[in-house]
């Protein structure tokens, strides 16, 4: 998809017929390539430091009002897809998708549901058919003053990290017999429980051959053969073995003592054994 600015009078540009219609924005040509330039920008800024995308396009806008600020009409997409801009030299800006289907703006979805007892609709009850969606959307706030579901789009920044965390942290999102608050190393963090201990090393387990065999004495048990990435020292090798083995563990250490080297040995271990990390 292509972007194309407002004319010069204030009315919307007309767009050619063949192809797929443009995104008609509400901003002139400069100020409209100056903004989007900026998102490009902050979104590969953000993809480069954080490692994931956080640019989308809404799909759908809820028109609302905060009761803290009951005078002033507040604006939130309702679904999101996830995009990339791209402009070719001399070229008009381009927005590509990175997924096939929208996908519900699960903030929204969690404010709503608990702080005004809203249930808007989920996105895959309507097997992408997106104005069935809208309508949906628009009959679930009816009664509310001043909302509305308005046909706009909008093109911005969305994180949802935090939003994942919480819903997995929901104890309703969990299955009867596998419940959040009995894993070993919830109830361990919330006082209930005790970390689970180092499991035991392998009888006659030969030590790797990249463990120095002079930094652990015959009164340890022996290594595990373990990955390094980065260089170790002694204390940092007995912390990726504890870990290794599946010992809760806190690690501690004054700046430039290597933690940040540990942990990267740490993770690339699990990774290599074929583990998903949380970091």
């Amino acid at each position: 998809l292509t972007f194309v600015p407002a004319s010069g009078n204030g009315n919307m540009a007309v767009w050619p017929a063949e192809g797929p219609p443009p995104l008609q924005t509400d901003f002139g040509a400069e100020e409209m390539s100056k903004r989007l330039l900026a998102l490009q920008m902050e979104a590969q800024q953000f993809q480069k430091e954080r490692g994931f995308n956080v640019l989308y396009l809404g799909i759908g806008v809820l028109q609302w009002v905060d009761r803290q600020s009951p005078g002033q009409l507040r604006y939130a997409p309702l679904l999101l897809v996830p995009v990339q801009l791209v402009r070719l030299v001399k070229g008009p800006w381009q927005l590509s998708s990175l997924a096939a289907e929208p996908c519900d703006n699960l903030s929204l979805l969690m404010k709503l549901s608990k702080e005004y007892h809203i249930s808007l609709p989920s996105y895959e009850d309507y097997a992408g058919h997106t104005q069935q969606y809208l309508g949906a959307a628009a009959q679930a706030i009816t009664g509310q003053p001043n909302w509305a579901v308005l046909s706009a789009g909008l093109l911005g920044l969305f994180s949802f990290a935090k939003s994942v965390m919480y819903r997995d942290l929901d104890p309703q999102s969990w299955p009867p017999e596998a419940q959040i608050t009995a894993h070993p190393l919830v109830t361990a963090l919330l006082g209930h429980g005790r970390f689970p201990a180092p499991a035991a090393a392998e009888p006659g387990h030969p030590p790797a051959r990249f463990w120095p065999p002079q930094w652990w004495s015959s009164g340890e048990s022996p290594p595990l053969s373990c990955l390094e990435c980065l260089p170790a020292d002694r204390s940092q090798w007995k912390v990726l073995q504890s870990a290794s083995q599946g010992a809760g563990l806190l690690v501690q250490g004054p700046p430039g003592t290597g933690k940040s080297q540990t942990i990267t040995n740490i993770i690339a271990n699990a990774v290599h054994a074929g583990q998903t990390v949380l970091f």
